[in-house]
């Protein structure tokens, strides 16, 4: 039996603004409904290629609501406010076309002068473009002549700009040597997209993993970079018309933290949630957020001293069961030290995660069905890791371990790395990864 395995990363970045003030929701007046009557068409997506045919689309169309996983795109397909046209090449787009988004490969972009003149203008008027087939945020900036790709994960008041093709060369001379790990070596983003426009799933990357039994590379087509594209586009309209930030489903865990006034909440970073498949087959989720604390009443002059909290959450499908979950928190710099990490050994709720002096936080998190928790470490090479095991992790329920370390310089830097294991039947198992590059230059 040919036996594919098939992982999808997406990577949601938005305005950590959205958790606190929700610029969408915005109260609708009567002289407003005109307006509002507009988000009945949210989506209307070109994808330029040549290799995905009309006759592919309709098929992927007919076959939509008997995919769980394209349920959301089946939904806006079906309330007319998601349309997908398939265009050859620029001179397919008239005048009299109208469209919010536009995908098409990268390679087509870099050798087309007047196609990259087109996108930049189409970006400058609000729209938002995809590239795919393998770059980077710096590739992307460059083909659509952007000097920078910043999010803005602060506040009105205080706002923090994350930019996404920054050059860290002098950072990283400051914090000295790093440390070299080839397997969370960085990747290109099989799919980027973009907009200049303040909205959910502002920038977005997709990185897609196609592997036969033998765990060698397939060729990704262009139809599967449409699936994904597509369900972006869905999830942006949700977002729109319900007046979600990307981060509702973590308001909660805010509420449970308990710090002092000996540190600060200095940092939010996005939601990244990656999806794993399993003979095209979805077979669950992995969703992670993280918060980054600075300690206010310290007064060493070597080191600042941080905490990361993870927020992680697991869901399995219809057939499948969530079986394992590790989280691991490293140091990337050798100039940086571990200090503690919580939990640790632990097989029953409440787990309670509590720091001390100087940096005084603590929460728990509960987990009804009592997962077995092994926390390893290594304060020589710094770095902590849990290996979390239930029978069924509930989709409910949110994992929140955390560290405490020492930054040198004026960068606080963590890798943080996540990988879920889902269990269909007696022998069937998926997995699904995601990696989160932490670096607070302050």
């Amino acid at each position: 039996m040919n036996l594919r395995k098939i992982a999808i990363v997406g990577t949601s970045l938005f305005l950590a603004t959205s958790i606190l003030l929700n610029p969408y929701s915005i109260k609708i007046e009567e002289k407003d409904k005109v307006e509002a009557s507009k988000r009945t068409k949210q989506g209307n997506l070109f994808f330029l290629s040549n290799d995905v045919s009309s006759k592919k689309l309709e098929d992927m169309k007919t076959n939509i609501n008997q995919e769980k996983a394209m349920d959301s795109v089946g939904k806006a397909f079906k309330a007319n406010k998601l349309e997908t046209k398939l265009v050859k090449s620029l001179k397919d787009i008239t005048k009299e076309d109208e469209f919010k988004s536009l995908a098409v490969n990268y390679k087509e972009v870099e050798n087309d002068i007047k196609l990259r003149s087109y996108l930049n203008s189409e970006l400058n008027k609000g729209k938002k473009i995809y590239l795919y087939g393998g770059l980077s945020f710096k590739k992307y900036a460059e083909l659509l002549g952007l000097d920078d790709m910043k999010v803005n994960v602060g506040s009105e008041d205080h706002p923090f700009y994350i930019n996404f093709i920054e050059d860290e060369t002098a950072v990283d001379s400051e914090k000295g040597d790093k440390i070299k790990d080839d397997e969370y070596e960085e990747k290109l983003e099989d799919i980027i997209g973009y907009t200049l426009k303040e909205e959910p799933l502002r920038l977005w990357g997709g990185y897609i993993t196609n592997e036969d039994e033998k765990g060698n590379g397939i060729k990704i087509s262009d139809d599967l970079y449409l699936r994904e594209i597509l369900k972006q586009e869905s999830n942006r309209i949700e977002m729109l018309e319900e007046d979600l930030s990307e981060n509702s489903a973590f308001l909660d865990i805010f509420s449970k933290n308990t710090a002092s006034a000996s540190s600060s909440l200095v940092f939010r970073g996005a939601t990244k949630t990656t999806t794993g498949y399993y003979l095209s087959n979805d077979s669950g989720t992995l969703t992670s957020f993280y918060q980054l604390y600075k300690s206010t009443s310290e007064r060493d002059t070597t080191y600042d001293i941080f905490t990361v909290k993870n927020t992680v959450q697991v869901k399995a499908n219809s057939g499948w069961r969530a079986t394992i979950l590790n989280m691991k928190n490293s140091l990337p710099y050798t100039s940086d030290k571990l200090d503690e990490f919580k939990p640790q050994n632990a097989s029953a709720s409440p787990y309670s995660v509590t720091f001390g002096y100087p940096i005084n936080l603590n929460f728990t998190f509960d987990i009804s069905t009592n997962p077995t928790i092994k926390a390893t470490s290594s304060f020589t090479n710094g770095w902590a890791n849990w290996n979390v095991t239930d029978y069924n992790m509930s989709s409910s329920n949110y994992y929140s371990p955390s560290m405490v370390w020492s930054s040198t310089g004026t960068l606080a830097s963590a890798d943080l790395d996540y990988k879920a294991t889902f269990r269909s039947g007696i022998d069937v198992t998926s997995t699904t990864s995601h990696h989160w590059d932490v670096s607070y230059n302050y």
